[in-house]
């Protein structure tokens, strides 16, 4: 059942995706808006790497 809610939520962010960028391209040109995308991807991937750094030390 975990990975159901799991898939369920990364559709959901992959989706909405589309509908935000429909939203912001009028307003944000495309180059500042694929930096601010990375930027995000980018901080997210910090977090991930520091939860799974913490894990891996408290389980040795």
């Amino acid at each position: 059942m975990n990975k159901y809610v799991l898939l369920l939520l990364i559709s959901g962010i992959w989706g909405s995706q589309f509908f935000f960028i429909a939203l912001v391209i009028d307003d944000v040109g495309v180059i500042t808006l694929s930096a601010f995308k990375a930027c995000i991807g980018g901080i997210c991937l910090l977090f991930i790497g520091f939860f799974f750094i913490k894990r891996r030390a408290q389980s040795k």
